[in-house]
């Protein structure tokens, strides 16, 4: 036979005030011992020397003439024909030489 729950008489227990994953600050009491006077250590251990690696030095790189694109060459041209105006074929070469000589 199934029995009714009586209500509780308790009172609801309060939300938590941090998460469940928080921690509380806690002030601390506990007093930090001082350090040894330098006078009073004395180790029979030689100090251990850290060395840093080299820095890597890039091997010089042989530097290739990059030849100018189409779309460079026509834009140079253009600009040559919009302050001078002249030929086509002159303005291209032109800019052809003038964006290799760079």
């Amino acid at each position: 036979m199934a029995t009714k729950k009586k209500p509780s008489t308790e009172a609801p227990a309060a939300p938590a005030k941090f998460p469940a994953r928080a921690r509380k600050k806690v002030a601390s009491t506990e007093v930090a011992p001082e350090a040894p006077a330098a006078d009073a250590v004395t180790t029979d251990a030689p100090a251990a020397v850290v060395v840093a690696p080299a820095p890597a030095v890039a091997a010089p790189v042989a530097v290739e003439a990059v030849e100018p694109t189409v779309d460079a060459i026509r834009a140079r041209a253009y600009a040559i024909w919009r302050a001078e105006g002249g030929s086509a074929q002159a303005n291209w070469l032109r800019a052809e030489a003038e964006l290799r000589g760079r």
